[in-house]
């Protein structure tokens, strides 16, 4: 990783003043400011938490044969033993030695097997960080609210467990149950929070990826593809306290192909119990069934542009419109089409779970539905296969000058 976490020292005694020990407790890393690589200084500091565990899990696996090596302990063992051979069990006492030194042998080689888990969650945690940083650089060092949230939630789990070992090992009598539980708890918080830790780092990655194929490229400052001499979409965007300024963007690409998703039916609603079931994601079904319910605050400037639903990353913003031309009937013998603008509410009502879209037009008016991969593909799809009747039928499509 490029750079260090913060961390400090603390000092703490027990009892006698003599007996102080030190342990390194992560601190983690403070976000105030967009330009700090934020992920990258958590992913430092959960990996320091990491070693912190391998290091109280080796004491307190000291402790644990100090424990066994107590007199009291080993007083009870020969007692047990002698009443065991009072009852005609003869044992022999080298066979009990290696018996003894072939258990400790098989113990020392699980634990050295285990402390080698938070090894491996230091190096897993570091190559994954690295992969995607160099593929996707600072945005991936910068990381967004939902991996830092996570990323968090588990530096603050890992050293819960952390503290609460090492109030064990400080401790000047500690027992032998709770030593062995919490060597256990060590192994499986940091398996937990390697896990998830690793898990938020690849869904960062998803996002970025779908924030960059979803982003207006910045040499043409807009969406989607179409084709041909009088075909075009354009998109509006307002600013607040100005009108709204509305670019025209040519395209010689095609469009991501729309792709039939059911076998021929009779035409019905939207919001008829065959297309809800599983055609659209339920929070779009719900915007379906009510015009007036206000978008989630997801999709609000402040939001994070996931459905709350499904999670599915929509790229829209607060004024912004994707404006089509379509010509029918009459229009082209005049040579000029009419104009439409589709809202980010139309976008939204039209995902499915998970990922993609439907048309609404064909679940309406068509016997078969129809997909679509994105927003690119649904807006080149209504402006060609739907008629200027069926577009003006839908209110969030609305037709400007």
């Amino acid at each position: 990783m490029r750079r260090p976490a913060s961390s400090y020292t603390l000092s703490a005694s027990v009892n006698k003043p003599k007996m102080t020990s030190q342990i390194t407790i992560v601190e983690p890393a403070k976000t105030t400011s967009d330009n700090e690589f934020v992920v990258e200084k958590l992913c430092d500091t959960l990996s320091k938490s990491f070693a912190t565990a391998e290091d109280l899990f080796k004491r307190l696996n000291d402790l644990r044969h100090n424990n066994e090596r107590s007199p009291s302990r080993q007083r009870g063992s020969l007692y047990h033993r002698r009443d065991s051979s009072s009852d005609g069990l003869n044992l022999d006492p080298r066979r009990d030695s290696f018996h003894r030194w072939s258990s400790r042998s098989r113990s020392r080689g699980r634990m050295d097997e285990d402390a080698e888990e938070f090894y491996k969650s230091r190096m897993r945690m570091a190559h994954t960080y690295d992969k995607h940083y160099n593929k996707y650089g600072d945005e991936m060092a910068r990381g967004d609210l939902a991996a830092q949230n996570e990323l968090q939630s588990q530096i603050i789990f890992q050293q819960q467990g952390i503290i609460a070992a090492y109030n064990i090992v400080s401790s000047p009598s500690p027992r032998r149950g709770d030593i062995l539980y919490h060597l256990d708890q060590l192994r499986i918080n940091t398996r937990t929070a390697r896990s998830m830790a690793i898990d938020a780092l690849e869904a960062l990655t998803r996002r970025i990826r779908a924030q960059t194929r979803r982003s207006p490229s910045p040499a043409v400052g807009g969406l989607p593809y179409p084709e041909g001499d009088m075909d075009r979409i354009v998109i509006r965007s307002k600013s607040p306290g100005r009108e709204g300024t509305l670019k025209t963007i040519q395209y010689d690409a095609l469009s991501p192909p729309a792709y039939h998703l059911s076998p021929p039916h009779k035409p019905r609603s939207v919001g008829s119990d065959s297309t809800s079931s599983s055609l659209y994601c339920p929070y779009a079904r719900d915007l379906q069934n009510d015009p007036h319910q206000p978008l989630s605050d997801d999709y609000k400037a402040e939001g994070n542009g996931q459905c709350p639903y499904c999670r599915f990353y929509i790229a829209t913003s607060a004024g912004r419109s994707w404006e089509f031309s379509k010509i029918d009937g009459q229009d082209r013998k005049r040579g000029r089409g009419r104009q439409f603008m589709m809202s980010n509410r139309f976008v939204i009502k039209s995902h499915r779970d998970g990922g993609g879209y439907a048309c609404l037009l064909c679940s309406k008016h068509r016997k078969a539905d129809t997909g679509c991969k994105d927003v690119n593909a649904l807006v080149e799809h209504i402006r060609r296969e739907h008629s200027i009747g069926e577009i003006v039928d839908e209110v969030d499509i609305e037709e400007v000058d």
